[in-house]
């Protein structure tokens, strides 16, 4: 026979305590109770929760009351209870959709801004003055409106310098990896975000610890990465793998000494007359990995810079 405990605001508080304690001491074995129970309780032997009437709850208290479970080692379980789907907003709908899906660690601030998409912030981000922020979405939007912001200040943001890397190589999340399309979506914003090589490091370890190791093809992806961000700090234009051998052009811009350059790269491939230059760059013959055949020349230009 279960032995039930109920828990409200209304209760006082000595009352509320003596049958918390006694939920985490295991003298009940279900807890009856409102909302309440969302105020950061931390009671590692509950693993099953059951919200009734999910749909009228906002998507901040769906998240911190399913947070009251797995707080263990124990395995947990978090049941949703609607009217019916035809019955629902379209609002809720869209609140439960989003719970499901960002249910991994540390979803809490993506959870945030998706919830923000729902509801709106106000008339600046609202329905009144958003504008297009439905077909650009907001994490672009956001960025958006922050460059606009520091224009009208006086602070125009720094332009960006992107190298084109055309690789033959697969690059890419395998739908095997993350089976979840909004989730590798996510996944490729994160890496495509970096820019420096401390952020897509730790974007790399945020993958292999919710997911599990990194297969090849996205080890690709994140190795690209970090050699268009090498690539860019010396404003290389374009990188091109011509099959047995690989050209790097330079921009414009960059301020290189052709002559420093030729004789650190001259010092390490000259000798099997493999390099020759051209006037925007060089194109050498690669026999490793055309990753690390790139990586290398670019450490190596990185000193003759």
């Amino acid at each position: 026979k279960a032995r039930i405990a109920v828990a409200h605001g209304q209760m006082p508080e000595r009352e509320l305590e003596k049958v918390m304690l006694g939920f985490l001491n295991r003298q009940f074995d279900v807890l009856l109770s409102t909302s309440i129970v969302s105020s950061g309780l931390d009671i590692p032997t509950a693993n099953t929760i059951i919200i009734d009437k999910a749909n009228m709850m906002g998507l901040a208290d769906l998240y911190q009351l399913k947070g009251r479970v797995g707080r263990g080692d124990t395995r947990a379980y978090a049941y949703f209870l609607i009217p019916g789907e035809d019955v629902i907003s379209e609002q809720a709908r869209l609140r439960l959709n989003a719970i499901q899906e960002l249910s991994y660690m540390g979803a809490g601030f993506r959870l945030a801004m998706k919830d923000m998409e729902i509801r709106g912030a106000g008339n600046m981000l609202g329905p009144e003055q958003s504008g297009s922020i439905e077909a650009v979405g907001f994490d672009l939007y956001m960025e958006m409106l922050e460059e606009a912001v520091n224009e009208l200040k006086g602070n125009p943001a720094k332009k960006k310098f992107e190298t084109s890397l055309k690789l033959r190589t697969n690059a890419y999340v395998p739908e095997e990896y993350i089976s979840d399309m909004a989730l590798r979506l996510s996944a490729y914003r994160a890496v495509s975000a970096a820019e420096d090589m401390v952020t897509l490091g730790a974007v790399q370890e945020e993958m292999a610890d919710r997911y599990g190791p990194v297969p090849v093809p996205f080890m690709n992806l994140l190795n690209i990465k970090g050699l268009s961000i090498l690539a860019g700090r010396l404003m290389i234009s374009e990188i091109r793998d011509k099959g047995a051998r690989l050209s790097i052009s330079f921009s414009e811009e960059a301020g290189m000494d052709a002559d420093r350059v030729q004789e650190n790269l001259g010092r390490v491939m000259g000798k099997a007359g493999s390099l020759r230059f051209h006037p925007r760059g060089f194109d050498f013959k690669y026999k490793s990995n055309v990753i690390d055949a790139i990586r290398s020349v670019l450490e190596l230009l990185s000193h003759a810079s």
